[in-house]
């Protein structure tokens, strides 16, 4: 990503790439999504996971181009109350919810933002202890983590992802900040629960 600074020079920002981003559809829209995807493009497709929304079902199948520079989580879910059913009806049709940008150091990324104002989605406590008894985290790793408003899993194969979310704006869009360590592939799903938690918290916030 380029920041124009003026008209003759250009600073490199911290945003290297799109990572992957979002297509929230329909339940009954998933299937034909996914197979526009797998047929007309080519694209391979993950194993579906299942999480708890605190208002419902929450549900998704990731697509990945054969070269896996395009990533596109096909997301969608059961309850009237989920996030995602309050996006398509605030929007009216399937669409894209959010979009990961992938940089080199998130906590560095994490730091500079926050000086320039950005508050990241706020991750209870709560979250950073479990995480620490799951991976067997040093004390002053997780402090960081949570210090930065990092979220972060690992694969079975030693890869680190390190991700971060900005607040939803307008209730139904989000932006998010990933780092990818010794080839992780996926998308921190176990994560995902935490993060449709403090959104339903988020948004309860702001109404009160």
């Amino acid at each position: 990503m380029v920041a124009v600074t003026s008209d003759d020079e250009k600073e490199e920002g911290p945003l290297e790439a799109v990572d992957h981003f979002t297509n929230v559809v329909s339940r009954w829209e998933v299937y034909s999504w996914i197979l526009i995807y797998k047929v007309l493009f080519g694209f391979t497709v993950d194993p579906l996971v299942e999480v708890f929304d605190p208002y419902g079902m929450f549900y998704s199948r990731s697509v990945r181009s054969p070269d896996g520079k395009v990533r596109i989580p096909v997301n969608t879910a059961e309850g009237i109350g989920t996030g995602v059913h309050r996006f398509l009806r605030s929007l009216g049709h399937a669409g894209i919810q959010h979009v990961a940008f992938r940089v080199s150091d998130a906590f560095a990324f994490a730091s500079q933002a926050r000086k320039q104002g950005l508050s990241p989605l706020r991750i209870p406590a709560s979250y950073y202890r479990i995480l620490a008894s799951r991976y067997g985290l040093s004390p002053e790793w997780t402090e960081l983590l949570e210090a930065h408003s990092l979220l972060y899993d690992r694969s079975p194969g030693g890869g680190e992802f390190f991700h971060l979310y900005t607040p939803m704006f307008r209730g139904r869009f989000f932006f998010e900040v990933v780092e990818r360590r010794g080839g992780y592939e996926a998308y921190g799903a176990s994560n995902t629960g935490v993060r449709l938690q403090a959104q339903a918290y988020e948004l309860r916030t702001r109404k009160n």
